[in-house]
């Protein structure tokens, strides 16, 4: 409650995934955090989120919305069922698995830079958002309403490939209807769960060209899906000043 303390550590961190992170005031009373991901190594990318204060105090992050990459227009879709009971209308997929059964469907061609963005209604299930291979091999969101948990699997962060995954816990509200919102690029993912906590994580291997969609333990209906490509970064002008590269 003050500078001096006492301190409670909040759960979940809001800037997991971020080294060194600091924050700056922005425009319209607004407040940034940037901080760096690793990639071999000491330093890598850079990344900001804007920080997002609860009603009692405590700190949640989303992208800045005016740092968002740019997109080209939505893919057409038209998932194909995999295994279980699952089924596509008017936008809308429905996933029923109850107990320890799986639903999975997936739609293939999508681009390797990609934001994919969609509402859940998770109605008990455990749902998976999945990039993989033809082998069902790639990179995965766990999202748990009952553990109250976000993870991304297939992934490489600092303590290397054997590290426990990427992860958020508690996260409040996996139980109600929320959107998620996911930019993978430059083998980087990136997701925002309604507008309150991100994630980040480096991605290991290439990049999956399918979307599949799982659920356990009960019936998820995803809709407002959208998969939409990156668009490419407009070329800049390089220039070296006082031994640097910059642009």
């Amino acid at each position: 409650r003050s500078l001096a303390g006492p301190w409670e550590e909040q759960q979940p961190e809001p800037l997991t995934g971020l080294n060194y992170p600091k924050t700056a005031p922005f425009t319209g009373n607004r407040m940034l955090a940037a901080g760096w991901i690793g990639h071999a190594g000491w330093g890598g990318d850079l990344l900001f989120r804007e920080l997002v204060q609860f009603a009692d105090g405590s700190l949640g992050t989303r992208f800045p919305p005016e740092m968002i990459p740019r997109t080209g227009r939505p893919l057409p879709l038209a998932p194909e069922s995999l295994c279980g009971e699952t089924s596509w209308q008017d936008g809308r997929l429905r996933l029923t698995a109850p107990g320890e059964q799986e639903a999975a469907a997936r739609a293939s061609q999508v681009p390797a830079d990609v934001r994919i963005r969609l509402r859940v209604e998770p109605r008990g299930a455990a749902l998976c958002l999945g990039l993989t291979d033809a082998d069902g091999d790639g990179i995965g969101v766990h999202l748990d309403p009952v553990r109250r948990r976000v993870a991304i699997a297939g992934t490489l962060d600092r303590a290397g490939a054997g590290a426990a995954p990427p992860a958020l816990q508690p996260v409040a509200g996996l139980d109600r209807p929320f959107t998620l919102d996911v930019i993978v690029t430059a083998g980087i993912i990136d997701l925002c769960v309604d507008g309150r906590y991100t994630l980040v994580a480096r991605r290991i291997g290439p990049a999956g060209r399918e979307l599949r969609l799982s659920a356990r333990g009960g019936t998820a209906l995803v809709s407002a899906i959208e998969v939409c490509p990156l668009l490419a970064k407009p070329a800049g002008r390089w220039t070296r000043h006082a031994g640097a590269t910059c642009r």
